[in-house]
């Protein structure tokens, strides 16, 4: 697994605001939870890895 960094970030919340459309290999990378869809849960889980308030996704 590659590691996450503020641009995955930037590119799912661009996502969620409609302005990019991601790839079924981004969706892949950025559905932290699994639910086959990038939202903003998914973007505040990175988020907290990056900086480390969680150790692992």
């Amino acid at each position: 697994m590659n590691p996450l960094s503020l641009t995955d970030i930037i590119v799912a919340n661009k996502a969620i605001l409609g302005q990019k459309t991601l790839t079924a290999e981004q969706v892949k990378a950025l559905d932290i939870d699994g639910n086959n869809i990038v939202d903003a849960t998914d973007s505040l889980t990175i988020m907290k890895y990056i900086v480390g308030l969680i150790e692992s996704l």
